[in-house]
């Protein structure tokens, strides 16, 4: 028997979408999946610091869009300091990145979606450095 002791929305928390920004993220899950389209992806949760938002963003490997994928994955390899050609998704657990994060409108409730991870020279360009805080840059 399961022993759980029940409580009517007593964990429940209300949740903001965070307004238009530059933020920085950590990756906290990511893993292998199949689209609805049969396409292989990579599904990721972000845990947006200094902020008590998770944010998910997919990556969906689709031959006719070849040039797109590759431009997802090029930022994603230089924002979160992942090798290059690593597809390893798991590799990716707990790297920092910054995100341009949006919220999205197309949602019943409160969402955020990622517009773009920024390289490391637009970060650079923007004076962010990730060994120097984990709160978020806003």
């Amino acid at each position: 028997m399961i022993n759980w002791q029940f409580k009517r929305n007593s964990d429940r928390r209300s949740y903001e979408a965070l307004p238009s920004g530059v933020y920085q993220v950590q990756i906290e899950r990511a893993e292998e999946a199949v689209s609805a389209s049969g396409n292989q992806m990579i599904q990721m949760v972000l845990n947006v610091l200094g902020h008590d938002n998770r944010v998910r963003h997919f990556i969906t490997f689709s031959p006719k869009n070849r040039f797109m994928v590759n431009k997802a994955l090029s930022e994603i390899y230089s924002s979160f300091d992942i090798p290059e050609g690593n597809l390893d998704e798991k590799t990716w657990v707990g790297h920092v990145g910054v995100a341009q994060l949006e919220p999205d409108e197309f949602h019943v409730r409160p969402y955020n979606r990622v517009a773009y991870f920024l390289t490391k020279p637009q970060q650079m360009k923007l004076g962010i450095s990730l060994e120097e805080s984990d709160e978020a840059v806003v």
